[in-house]
């Protein structure tokens, strides 16, 4: 059995801090979906918003319920705007934890590394202690035959 690594509480909590990278990473990319969706609900209800506008400009024009159509566009394009800033920043957001987490998994993973050059030079060394010992087994036997011959 290898011997335990000395910097296994290092790794585990490299570990543990990719998978909490990883965790915000999803739900930062969820905020994102979520603003693309409402982003996507705005617009669909400003082009419905148009369209009343339309036919009512086709029938007898009633200029308070066209105002309040226009007002409702004009606090839907507030709302795109401040969705669209919002959306930049989340991805901003995304692209800054995406980097953190390849610097998380690049330190992890040097650990990793480490810890396998460790457990094979130990391989290395119960080999070599092993090829010793059947030397020794090898050099007794012959000896043992030698003194029986002579």
């Amino acid at each position: 059995m290898p011997p335990t690594f000395a910097l296994q509480n290092v790794l585990d909590i490299r570990h543990s801090k990719v998978e909490a990278i990883e965790i915000q990473l999803g739900r930062t990319q969820k905020q994102l979906l979520s603003l693309q969706d409402r982003k996507t609900a705005l617009l669909d209800m400003k082009d419905r918003h148009l369209q009343e506008m339309y036919i009512r400009m086709q029938d007898e024009i009633n200029v308070f319920q066209l105002d309040i159509l226009r007002s409702n566009v004009s606090t839907i394009d507030n709302s795109t705007k401040q969705i669209d800033a919002d959306i930049n920043e989340t991805q901003k957001k995304i692209s800054q934890i995406r980097v953190n987490l390849v610097t998380a998994k690049q330190d992890e993973e040097t650990l990793e590394i480490l810890k396998e050059k460790e457990i094979e030079k130990f391989k290395e060394e119960i080999k070599r202690i092993e090829n010793k010992q059947q030397d020794d087994v090898y050099i007794s036997l012959a000896y043992k035959n030698h003194q029986q011959e002579a």
